[in-house]
């Protein structure tokens, strides 16, 4: 893949700049000078000009200027003029080995990646926004993912809830281990007293109905003993009750035979069932709503597992994810709150780890053009400046800084929207 920098910049009446004309010497270009002299719309320009209208500042032209010229010259010979009128409208002509570009914004959106990434910027965003940051540059996107897990974690977190609820119930549920395991039929068994008591009375009426055919033998035999003595005269009518005096022997040994024969229940035993039918249905019950409360503790528990297994499933699979990216540093990676670097928080890196690391990031965001703007330059120490000079010149690349003064390091001066003038290593 080619890739390329800036080996040349003109500017004239662009925001606060008069005319610029920079020739880069070096992979870092530090501007310096006094706020409100130029120096960030030095950087502007550059990100005007290949941006395009998105990149182009609210009030583009210099005060008293009719339009504004920008010329980017590329080390592959390619060369962007841009010319913008007070409104941000413009032309812009892409030119490479004398050929012109018919989609000139196209081709240049092709060659730039985020031009607006700060790599400063970058160390001092919160761990959140740095891990999006990386986590869109090596392609992880977990927006799915995440989502469906909080939303599997939500419901495990109720069905756990709902599992202690039951567990709860069950444990202060009572149980009956001499409980019948069906409930009792109150109705059934107050007819079966009844039949008993029915019974009792059947038998008791028999065994009076012997007693008066008895009585009744004695009486006739007394009776008979008497018409004998009559007999002439009451031989007919000994002969009828000789006759009843055979039948109601019959009726007697009869009723005693099936008196005999009777199975009398014991009405005691079926009266003290009746009497702890109530309670023994109560603990049927219990126990019949307990046992229903154990299945749905152990559903709820083997759900809860399933969804268990799910989460983790997710968290192997984002895991795998993060361990087979591809990150634009060595020992660089996702963590679960924010990029590691080296196994530890990015937050605990040195300062000159941050910027390299956020330069390497950077880079990996813009492979064609290798060229990273700093706008906050102001805020590094001597140390810090070094090393992004040092990652700069590593990786090849050209980074553009904007810092205040006249620092060591700088090696051009904006004052009144033009070039001081080159500043050696040992200017103040």
């Amino acid at each position: 893949m080619e890739t390329t920098k800036i080996i040349r910049l003109e500017v004239e009446d662009y925001k606060r700049i008069r005319a610029v004309e920079i020739v880069p010497d070096g992979n870092a270009i530090v501007i310096g000078g006094r706020n409100a002299q130029g120096k960030s719309s030095v950087l502007d320009a550059i990100f005007a000009a290949l941006g395009g209208k998105k990149a182009i500042a609210a009030k583009p032209v210099r005060e008293g200027a009719g339009k504004s010229t920008i010329t980017l010259t590329l080390d592959n010979g390619t060369v962007i003029t841009r010319t913008i009128k007070p409104d941000g409208e413009g032309t812009i002509k892409v030119e490479r080995d004398g050929a012109t570009y018919k989609s000139p914004q196209a081709m240049l959106d092709a060659l730039v990646g985020p031009l607006s990434f700060d790599p400063v910027a970058f160390t001092r965003l919160d761990s959140k926004r740095q891990l999006a940051e990386l986590q869109a540059l090596a392609g992880l996107d977990f927006t799915a993912t995440d989502a469906q897990r909080a939303t599997l974690y939500e419901e495990r977190t109720q069905v756990g809830r709902e599992g202690k609820r039951l567990a709860g119930a069950v444990e202060s549920m009572p149980q009956h281990d001499d409980a019948p395991a069906e409930e009792v039929s109150v109705a059934a068994l107050a007819e079966e007293m009844r039949a008993a008591e029915q019974a009792q009375r059947e038998h008791a009426e028999m065994l009076r109905e012997a007693d008066v055919a008895r009585r009744d033998v004695k009486q006739c035999s007394a009776r008979v003993e008497s018409i004998q003595a009559e007999i002439k005269r009451l031989q007919a009518e000994a002969s009828d009750v000789e006759k009843r005096q055979a039948q109601r022997s019959k009726d007697a040994a009869q009723y005693t035979a099936r008196a005999a024969a009777c199975v009398i229940p014991d009405v005691a035993v079926i009266r003290e069932r009746l009497a702890g039918a109530d309670d023994a249905n109560r603990k049927a019950r219990a126990n019949r709503d307990r046992a229903s409360r154990v299945a749905e503790l152990e559903a709820e528990r083997t759900r809860y597992a399933a969804l268990s297994e799910r989460i983790d499933a997710l968290d192997e699979a984002k895991r795998a994810a993060i361990a087979g990216a591809q990150y634009p540093l060595e020992g660089l990676s996702v963590g679960d709150g924010g990029i590691l670097y080296r196994g530890v928080p990015f937050s605990q890196a040195s300062g000159a780890e941050s910027l390299r690391v956020s330069v390497a990031i950077g880079l990996a965001m813009n492979p064609k053009l290798r060229v990273i703007l700093v706008r906050e330059g102001a805020l590094l120490d001597d140390e810090s400046l070094a090393a992004v000079k040092d990652e700069a010149e590593k990786r090849g690349a050209q980074i553009w800084l904007e810092v205040v003064g006249k620092r060591e390091g700088v090696s051009i001066v904006i004052e009144d929207g033009g070039v001081l003038g080159a500043v050696s290593e040992a200017a103040e």
